[in-house]
């Protein structure tokens, strides 16, 4: 069972990425998912988010981890310019 907070394991899996991951993973990696293990510090590195998630939880069933998108700023990309180009019939 986890014993952080969902606000715990953000903070400490984006420390971990930032401190030991990121030198390593960027831009060797860049546009694939990690999912970070913050007890244990492991990692699982996938093409998208579900592969890289199953990965995870295969080693760590009762786990809760945190999600990076390697070299961007966010997971996923929200707005109307992800859009851009298409039209709407309305």
């Amino acid at each position: 069972m986890n014993t952080l907070t969902p606000d715990q394991i953000a903070q400490k899996g984006q420390q971990l990425y930032e401190e030991r991951l990121k030198p390593d993973l960027e831009p060797r990696q860049n546009g694939k998912f990690v999912v970070v293990e913050v007890e244990t510090g492991e990692y699982f590195i996938g093409e998208s988010i579900l592969e890289a998630l199953q990965k995870a939880k295969e080693k760590h069933p009762e786990k809760l981890f945190h999600t990076i998108r390697i070299g961007y700023p966010g997971v996923f990309k929200m707005g109307s310019s992800a859009m851009k180009g298409f039209l709407y019939g309305w």
